[in-house]
């Protein structure tokens, strides 16, 4: 992973798995000079099916990396 000036990034194990589990996920629209035009959040909603599937397959926990 690079910030945006193309430095890489180093994290340990246990902050992957903060990052991973808690991250929040949003899309940038940037204008052609690269600054932020707009911001917005993505949501994701799983249905029925996949909820209970990721309480199976997760026990309730995050499992970062799965």
């Amino acid at each position: 992973m690079t910030d945006t000036a193309g430095n890489r990034l180093w994290f340990t194990a246990t902050q992957w798995e903060l990052l991973v589990c808690n991250s929040a996920i949003s899309e940038t629209l940037l204008d052609h000079l690269g600054m932020p035009v707009a911001v917005r959040e993505r949501l994701r909603l799983p249905n029925r099916a996949m909820r209970r599937a990721l309480v199976v397959r997760d026990w309730r926990m995050c499992v970062p990396g799965m």
